[in-house]
C-alpha cells in the first residue's frame, strides 16, 4: 500500500504563491530602482542599494564593497548635466530565482542605456547584462552582489568622466574576449 501525501489546503497553496510573487516583486523593484535612481542623477541613492553588497564588472578586476566604494565609482565616472546624466536605462528580460527557505535569490537581466544631449543625438550608448544576488533580511530583500557584463559599447563621451571599464593601472594591456565564459583576458605586457 502506498502512503498518501498530506494534501495542502488551498489557502496554504495560495499563501505560498502570494509569498513567491511578493518576493519576486520586491526583487524586481530593487533591480528597477537602480535604473531609476541612476537616470535621476541620485548617485548616493544608487550606492545605498549596495551598502551590503559587492559591485563588479567583467571589464575590471576590482570588486567594490559597500556604499562608500560604490559611490566613489559613480561620482568619479558618471558625467552629470544639471544633476542628471541625460540617460535612460532600460532593464528587460528579468529572470528571478528565489530560494525562500534560504532567504536568497538570484536574478539575470539585460540593460540598454540610451542617451541624448545637445551634442549627441538620441542613441544607444551601452548594453549588457546584470547578474545579481540578493538576501532577505529583517527589512526585506537587499542586493548582495551585482556583476555587470558589458556586451556592446557605443559613444560614451558624454556619459562618462572616466571609463570604469578601462583596464586599471595594474592590469593595463590589451584585453580580448576569451572563449571561456565570455571573460576578458589580458595579452601583452602591462604598462608601467
Amino acid at each position: 500500500m502506498v502512503a498518501s501525501r498530506p494534501r495542502r489546503s488551498r489557502s496554504a497553496s495560495a499563501a505560498l504563491t502570494t509569498d513567491a510573487a511578493s518576493d519576486r516583486d520586491a526583487i524586481s523593484a530593487l533591480v528597477y530602482t537602480y535604473a531609476e535612481r541612476l537616470d535621476a542623477g541620485d548617485l548616493a541613492g544608487v550606492a545605498t542599494l549596495f551598502r551590503h553588497a559587492t559591485f563588479r564588472s567583467d571589464r575590471r578586476p576590482e570588486v567594490r564593497r559597500g556604499r562608500k566604494e560604490v559611490l566613489r565609482v559613480f561620482t568619479e565616472t558618471v558625467a552629470l548635466y544639471d544633476g542628471k546624466p541625460c540617460t535612460q536605462h532600460v532593464t528587460t528580460n528579468l529572470i528571478i530565482e528565489v530560494n525562500a527557505a534560504a532567504g536568497r535569490a538570484a536574478a539575470r537581466s539585460k540593460f540598454t542605456v540610451l542617451q541624448a544631449r545637445p551634442e549627441l543625438p538620441l542613441q544607444v550608448i551601452l548594453s549588457g547584462r546584470y547578474h545579481d544576488r540578493f538576501a532577505r533580511g529583517p527589512r526585506g530583500w537587499r542586493f548582495t552582489d551585482r556583476l555587470i557584463l558589458v556586451d556592446l559599447i557605443g559613444d560614451l563621451r558624454f556619459h562618462l568622466k572616466s571609463d570604469p571599464f578601462a583596464p586599471s593601472r595594474e592590469t593595463r594591456g590589451t584585453l580580448v574576449r576569451g572563449r571561456k565564459r565570455g571573460r576578458f583576458l589580458r595579452t601583452g605586457r602591462p604598462r608601467p
